[in-house]
């Protein structure tokens, strides 16, 4: 061990003696150099001569890696003096498309006039970081005709940063496609570089029926987070078309216009049937009437009810509801009643309402338990609402005025506040009461910090929901990359003084105080929060008021594979108490563990002891506390799947509990429905319930049912059918039917019969924009038709000419140093009229355009134009028929400016 201590020793000092005698010596100033926007580098070296004599060598400068260009000339020839040191700036460039991973450094060596290497100095070059992925869709159109063809989803993805990333891209198809509806591809891409996917996905008789449809594109980071969403139109081609309208081109949820027809049968459950019902009427694209009813018919007592009715009308200010209503705000108030909101402004609304107290809308007025009415306002002003409440209980003989109000204080990109203020006056036979409530809510960052608070307070006798409550939730965090650390406080103390018999029964609160830290690594995610819980809450069985401290460690950890379409996680809630002594166990903690697969999930969870005073107390109140300990063990379950060409869908789910304080409780419940035709649907219901408090208790019933999906009513729409006939018109000015040729129309596509005819049926007056696909020899421009009558389109498509071309770089040594892209480089042709053609060079720089003929200017966009020149951009081009034309261009690179700095020779 000494001896190779001495052995180091002397290693050092003649390093530090070798370095001392060497008779020049290099270094740069800094030892990391940071790369501009631009990816342009200056850098500079300083060269000594340490010895007594002159020195003269060559000074070597070079870089690692291709993705460094230099610009300083590599070998430079000096001479020093004894004593003198000399600074040499260096120039270089750091290509489009460079790494920002890689390791890219400057190396600067002195050699002798013997060509030996004296000594070497280096630099790192740094690269800032650029995250830039573009999503491309290249044809947005896609066509098919019959069963058994394929239509190809083309996407282009492109990497404009200088990161390699890893990415998915997500394909949302009809579930006539897929069952999963999602088909995900994993993608790694590095800079600077391009990924072209083609998806076929072959058609089969659902995807026929539909005619049309949309095909949604999402690309995400792997980790999950967004970056970009396209979406293809698939058409099928036909030479004669009805028009659909959106409502009837999207799935059917079943939820507005429909009429359902069921019957429930089983055991511990009443036969009933129900009819419910609801459809609108447009009178024109503003105003609407719609209507819904609920009908159910109760065998055993062979009576039927008005469950529920609701008229609504909608203009595009006014906004009214009328029937079986309800109010949320202050107040949750629900009954037979009418409310409006009217648009004055488009940043301010007024409301009012009145709501009578009842089940039923048929009920007997001797059924109300009392009224409650309001009048306000919603603004987008710093003033955000403002509401008056007149509500009257007959059953405890109150009256309550409520006025409310929302206000914002401040409110930027970084920090908002808002506050919140509730006044209230509670008139009974004894007393007059008020009331009043405050609250803030706040939001601010700075930097990597967030901080958020929610809290309010309300007296005693404040007369909205929030009746003698004080609630207090604080969250700070910080982020640092993939780590988030927090601070998290919630307080909230329930007790109110009205309207109670025995208003200690109501009271109670809890505290927790706890620390949050969070990791996030791509798929994967862990949490971790100690935490510190207090809770306050009055026995019924003791009428006592109980309280509980306990500590308690929360973790979580979970995983979402979107490839696979897989995701899982594990958590734990593990606590000691500290305070409660009722309990023999201190020890508490549960566990619970996720699973989602495709259509199937799987939950279970494991509780060992009480988690709360109301788990504690409710088992004191029925008797059942058990000397020992809680437990609860759970176990649920869900299935979605489609059978048969995704006619048939079926819906399972199930849950299990046992615990110590009850029997075991089982309930399954499933659906199976059946799609008749693409708006007619039959279904059945199943409900088994077994177990719980006793063992014989049980429920189950069957509901079967039939759902027809209604249309809107549009007795303002007035429909005409364009025609299209398509001709070819070529050089001679002959004329000649031009049959299966694709057309756009809107987006949606046609093919032209042997007639060179394409009809689209019971349009709608609108703008429809036509447009022929193009090929190699035809071509004709884009038109557009406003119908409000029967209407016949001709359109000639003319033979083209081609234009082609492709480009190349000039420069020298004195020129910028920049990536000299060929691929994707954009060309625009604009003819005399105005109509404009675009092109997009390939990896060996070509373009070419079928078009035609006629006289075009022809522009080059390039990327980093502000450092190139163009010869002739935009100038002008006669093009003819059969007589092809070559544009190239020559992109000038610019002559880079070169500051020079002189350095005096310093000499010791």
């Amino acid at each position: 061990m000494i001896r190779t201590l001495y052995l180091f020793l002397f290693f050092c000092f003649f390093t530090s003696v070798y370095a001392q005698d060497l008779p020049v010596g290099i270094e740069f100033p800094i030892p990391e150099v940071i790369a501009e926007h631009s990816g342009s580098v200056s850098s500079k070296v300083v060269i000594r001569n340490n010895s007594s004599l002159n020195w003269s060598g060559v000074v070597l400068i070079q870089s690692n890696t291709p993705a460094l260009q230099l610009s300083t000339n590599p070998a430079k020839k000096i001479q020093l003096s004894p004593g003198q040191q000399l600074f040499i700036p260096i120039i270089a460039c750091v290509t489009q498309g460079a790494n920002q991973q890689e390791n890219i450094t400057l190396t600067a060596a002195v050699v002798g006039q013997n060509n030996q290497t004296l000594q070497t100095a280096s630099q790192r070059v740094l690269i800032e970081k650029n995250r830039r992925i573009l999503l491309i869709n290249p044809n947005r159109y896609l066509q098919f005709q019959q069963v058994g063809d394929s239509i190809n989803i083309r996407t282009i993805v492109k990497n404009k940063g200088n990161t390699k990333e890893e990415v998915h891209l997500v394909y949302s198809l009809p579930f006539e496609f897929n069952k999963h509806k999602t088909i995900t591809k994993q993608l790694s891409i590095a800079p600077a570089k391009d990924t072209i996917l083609n998806l076929y996905i072959p058609i089969n008789k659902q995807a026929v029926k539909l005619e049309d449809f949309d095909i949604n594109t999402t690309l995400l980071y792997a980790n999950g987070d967004f970056i970009a969403r396209t979406t293809y139109l698939a058409s099928s081609l036909k030479a004669r078309r009805k028009y659909k309208s959106p409502d009837q081109q999207m799935d059917y949820s079943f939820t507005g216009n429909a009429i359902e027809i069921n019957r429930v049968i089983g055991n511990n459950v009443m036969k009933a049937t129900e009819l419910i019902g609801g459809t609108d009427i447009y009178f024109n694209q503003t105003n609407r009437l719609g209507l819904s009813t609920n009908i159910i018919y109760w065998e055993e007592y062979k009576k039927a009810n008005l469950r529920q009715v609701l008229l609504d009308y909608q203009t595009d200010k006014l906004y009214v509801k009328a029937g079986n209503i309800y109010q949320m705000g202050e107040l949750s108030i629900q009954g037979r009643g009418i409310q409006s909101n009217y648009k004055i402004s488009d940043s301010i609304t007024l409301s009012a309402g009145y709501i009578d107290k009842t089940y039923l809308v048929t009920d007997p007025t001797d059924r109300s338990i009392g009224y409650s009415t309001w009048v306000g306002f919603n603004s987008k002003h710093h003033w955000k609402q403002s509401e008056i409440t007149y509500d009257l209980n007959h059953q405890l003989s109150e009256k309550k005025i409520l006025w409310h109000n929302a206000f914002d204080l401040y409110q930027t990109a970084n920090f908002n506040l808002s506050f919140n203020q509730g006044l209230s006056l509670i008139n009974t036979r004894e007393n007059n009461h008020l009331g009043i409530l405050l609250g803030v809510n706040s939001f601010a960052m700075w930097k990597d910090y967030q901080f958020q608070t929610n809290s309010f307070w309300s007296s005693p006798y404040y007369g909205g929901m929030r009746q003698g409550t004080t609630q207090i939730n604080t969250n700070i965090r910080k982020n640092i990359n993939k780590h988030s650390f927090g601070l998290t406080q919630t307080f909230i103390r329930f007790a109110p003084r009205h309207s109670y018999t025995n208003f200690l029964t109501n009271k109670q609160q809890a505290l927790s105080i706890g620390l949050n830290y969070a990791l996030r690594l791509n798929e994967n995610s862990f949490s971790i929060s100690p935490k510190f819980v207090q809770e306050e809450r009055f026995n019924y069985k003791t009428l006592a008021v109980e309280r509980l401290n306990a500590l308690r460690l929360a973790t979580t950890y979970s995983k979402h594979n979107f490839f696979k379409d897989l995701s899982y996680s594990l958590t734990s809630d593990l606590g000691t108490y500290t305070s409660i002594s009722e309990l023999s166990k201190k020890l508490h903690y549960r566990l619970s563990a996720s699973l989602n697969y495709k259509a199937f999930s799987l939950g279970t969870s494991y509780q060992y002891n009480y988690s709360n005073l109301s788990e504690l107390i409710n088992s004191w109140y029925i008797q059942h506390l058990n000397a020992t300990t809680y437990t609860n063990f759970m176990v649920m379950g869900k299935l979605k799947q489609e059978l048969f060409n995704n006619k048939v869908r079926l819906l399972i789910d199930a849950f299990y509990t046992s615990t110590s304080t009850t029997n075991d409780l089982w309930q399954i419940n499933s659906r199976i429905e059946y799609q008749l035709t693409k708006d007619f649907q039959a279904y059945v219901n199943n409900y088994n319930s077994y177990g719980g408090f006793t063992t014989n208790a049980k429920t189950n019933y069957l509901q079967i049912g039939l759902i027809k999906q209604l249309e809107p009513y549009r007795p303002y729409i007035k429909t005409y059918n364009l025609k299209i006939q398509l001709y070819y018109l070529d050089e001679d000015k002959r004329i000649t039917i031009a049959a299966n040729r694709i057309i756009y129309i809107n987006g949606r596509a046609f093919i032209s019969n042997a007639q060179g005819i394409v009809e689209y049926r019971k349009l709608p007056t609108d703008s429809y924009t036509i447009e022929v696909k193009n090929d190699k020899h035809w071509f004709a421009n884009a038109e557009t038709v406003l119908l409000n009558q029967d209407a016949i389109q001709e359109i000639y498509l003319k033979q083209t000419t081609t234009l082609s071309g492709k480009i190349s770089y000039s420069y020298n040594d004195r020129s910028y140093l920049i990536n000299k892209k060929h691929g994707g480089q954009k060309v625009v042709a604009t003819s005399q009229t105005g109509q404009t053609y675009t092109a997009y060079t390939s990896d060996q720089g070509e373009y070419i355009f079928y078009i035609p003929k006629g006289k075009y200017s022809v522009m080059l966009y390039p990327e980093n134009s502000q450092y190139l020149e163009i010869e002739d951009n935009g100038s002008s081009i006669n093009t003819y028929i059969n007589q092809p034309v070559e544009k190239d261009f020559v992109l000038i690179i610019k002559d880079r400016t070169v500051e020079t700095k002189k350095f005096k020779a310093i000499s010791f």
